[in-house]
């Protein structure tokens, strides 16, 4: 009886032991078991573009869209508020916080990145690099188109009736007395033409010159006029790391560094989508922090943009912010305490079987 209880609790140990070594073994390997989308790579920060644009020669017209890709995807567009420049506000300002041409996605450094306007390539590419803000010409040259030539219609000349000699009047129709000498051929003479009075056009009167003294004044007092210069930084993200649908604070500071008041709107975009935007007013030398509120639907890693500067968060899946393999660690210890208590109650047991 006592060599099949033994043999019995033996066996029982032998299981609770084996069992043990597997929850040892999870403790190590479930914390290096995540969920392979939250490894997945942020995208790098976006390189923007800005400068002159011309078509032929001329710049080009406003309401243009420009576009910028890499491989054949497009990466970023922006519309053309001023003639013959684009990153630039409709005065023709390259200022801080003006707009800028955007690539961004998830590219290499690098990467070739091409240009085209309405469709048409420009001749100027540029290689692409996270964080750069580059001032870049663009033109486009357009294909010349070949004109046909019109035909040309020759007037044949019409041979006029001559008589040959010795035909005699043989083909004439009325007869001739045989005793009327023949008279000589006279040919008709040659009509004259008259000459095609030639029409002189009327030149067309000549548009004054745009560099006249006038013109001049007026450019250089709108150059010289008072402007504000809006510039967005000092992007701050907290917190970094939080779980899905879980707020985050995204703050900017907006300073009008410009010599005149003005209105701004600051938009903020996450992953490459608008999310919200806000409108300020400051006067020269003003600024302001404005705070924006966001979430992430999925787990991984966000980028965040306002104007040209751009940051990033991390969001897990669980809501409680714990991460799976803490909450496995935690399983795989509290069995590890039951099966300690198990074997402890068994070993008692087989104690008290063995002095009895």
């Amino acid at each position: 009886m006592k060599c099949s209880v033994t043999g019995s609790i033996g066996g029982w140990e032998g299981c609770l032991k084996a069992l043990a070594v597997i929850c040892l073994i999870l403790v190590f390997l479930l914390p290096g078991v995540q969920v392979e989308a939250d490894n997945g790579g942020m995208p790098p920060l976006p390189h923007a573009f800005y400068g002159n644009i011309t078509i032929d020669g001329e710049p080009a017209p406003t309401g243009a869209t420009v576009t910028a890709s890499v491989d054949g995807q497009v990466c970023g567009t922006i519309m053309i508020n001023y003639p013959g420049r684009y990153g630039a506000d409709d005065q023709g300002s390259f200022g801080p916080g003006v707009e800028k041409l955007v690539v961004q996605g998830y590219l290499n450094s690098g990467d070739t990145v091409e240009f085209f306007v309405d469709g048409a390539k420009a001749v100027e590419t540029y290689p692409f690099e996270p964080g750069e803000v580059t001032r870049l010409g663009l033109t486009i040259l357009l294909p010349l188109a070949t004109p046909t030539p019109a035909a040309t219609a020759t007037a044949s000349p019409t041979p006029a009736d001559t008589i040959s000699p010795g035909s005699g009047l043989a083909g004439l129709s009325t007869p001739v007395p045989a005793s009327t000498p023949e008279p000589a051929a006279t040919a008709a003479p040659t009509p004259t033409p008259s000459p095609i009075p030639t029409v002189t056009p009327v030149p067309e009167p000549s548009p004054a010159p745009e560099n006249t003294p006038g013109a001049q004044l007026d450019a250089q007092a709108n150059s010289l006029a008072p402007r504000a210069a809006f510039c967005v930084d000092s992007l701050s993200i907290s917190p970094a790391a939080v779980s899905i649908r879980e707020p985050v604070t995204c703050s900017v500071t907006v300073s009008n560094n410009g010599d005149a008041g003005g209105s701004y709107t600051t938009v903020l975009k996450m992953n490459g989508q608008f999310v919200d935007s806000q409108e300020v007013t400051l006067g020269p030398g003003e600024s302001v922090d404005l705070h924006f509120a966001v979430f992430a639907e999925e787990a991984g890693k966000h980028m965040i943009q306002v104007g040209e500067i751009a940051g990033g968060f991390t969001a897990d899946e669980l809501s409680s912010g714990l991460s799976q393999a803490v909450i496995s660690g935690i399983a795989a210890a509290a069995a590890l305490v039951i099966l300690a208590a198990t074997l402890i109650v068994i070993r008692r047991r087989r104690d008290r079987l063995e002095v009895r």
